[in-house]
């Protein structure tokens, strides 16, 4: 009690965090699939990532419907497994970009995708490099997908900008992994 009173004579207060720390479960926004990632092959000429969404909701989510996805990017020398539409480089003009329709995903059922690591070939929405430089040692690794809450369809398609686009889509991960690289 000595120090209590010692503090709160030097004006010193307990450990709370600030009032703007405090969130309400307002603030808090439900997740609404479950991602499991998982990495299979031999790990020397064979090696692919898997992933699965489940709809944990009880609504339709939208998914992308693109046979060019997923992608696989580099985010810092995280390799990342993206079934979504990645923002558009800065230092490229692009003169038209694609708008993928989307399919609902119902209530319990799951968006399932596999992407090969091997060779490791890096590709967004907007570019594909050829195969880039071996990897060798741990890298980590995680999926992400993208889903909404309303359909992008040949009607809505049109209107729809990549800027519309990117804020439409609310974007979750799985756990990150570490994959061993041969």
């Amino acid at each position: 009690m000595k120090y209590f009173a010692i503090a709160a004579a030097a004006g010193l207060t307990g450990c709370a965090p600030p009032p703007s720390a405090i969130h309400s479960t307002e603030d808090v926004i439900p997740s609404y699939l479950a991602i499991e990632l998982a990495v299979t092959g031999d790990g020397a000429s064979v090696l692919t990532g898997h992933c699965q969404a489940k709809n944990t909701s009880n609504q339709a989510v939208y998914v992308f419907d693109s046979p060019r996805m997923p992608y696989l990017l580099d985010e810092r020398g995280t390799l990342v497994v993206l079934h979504g539409v990645s923002p558009p480089p800065e230092a490229q003009n692009l003169n038209a970009i694609e708008i993928p329709m989307t399919r609902a995903l119902p209530p319990g059922d799951t968006l399932a995708f596999d992407v090969s690591l091997l060779p490791l070939r890096l590709r967004n929405h907007y570019t594909a490099e050829p195969a880039s430089a071996a990897r060798h040692g741990s890298a980590p690794i995680v999926c992400r997908v993208a889903h909404g809450a309303t359909p992008i369809d040949a009607a809505t398609r049109p209107r729809t900008s990549i800027a519309t686009l990117l804020a439409w889509q609310r974007i979750e991960s799985s756990a990150t992994m570490v994959v061993r690289m041969p």
